[in-house]
């Protein structure tokens, strides 16, 4: 479910407490992956085919070859360079991000049963964000989830004792 440390308040409730990059969660590549293999249809590979006779020759032999290769080795070796090259701009971006534009770091703890109830903070800073995760998990094991902290200000969340 994710890195972080747990963090044990004093109503017995189990809390993971880490530092992310945004404030949405990432989307889970296997519930899509699941999703999308149910969404496929029942047709088989081979079914869309069309035979040709044999004795059209070698010519049509070497372009078949030739197709193939393209298909089957260079598209796939094109998009994963494609997709290397998409992930770096990201990496690169958010670094940037976080550096120079200092956007926050959140800093957050989720309980470990349920994930409606949460506390989170942006804080500007890699030190900063460091301090505001050990105050946190200070907070979280002597008097629970807590409302503010000494940096960092509130995100939207859902504290564990203002249950409606």
């Amino acid at each position: 479910m994710g890195r972080g440390s747990i963090v044990i308040s004093p109503d017995g409730r189990r809390w993971r407490t880490r530092r992310r990059w945004v404030e949405r969660p990432v989307p889970s590549l296997r519930e899509r992956f699941r999703r999308g293999r149910k969404e496929v249809d029942g047709e088989g590979v081979l079914d869309g085919l069309i035979v040709v006779d044999a004795t059209e020759g070698w010519a049509f032999l070497g372009i078949a070859i030739a197709i193939g290769i393209v298909v089957v080795i260079l598209l796939p070796l094109l998009g994963i360079a494609l997709e290397l090259i998409a992930l770096l701009l990201v990496l690169v971006y958010g670094l940037f991000a976080r550096v120079v534009l200092r956007r926050p770091w959140i800093v957050e703890t989720v309980e470990v049963g349920n994930a409606e109830e949460r506390v989170a903070f942006a804080v500007k800073g890699w030190r900063d964000s460091g301090a505001a995760l050990r105050e946190l998990r200070s907070a979280l094991a002597s008097t629970g989830p807590p409302e503010r902290l000494n940096v960092g200000r509130p995100l939207a969340t859902k504290p564990a004792g203002r249950r409606a």
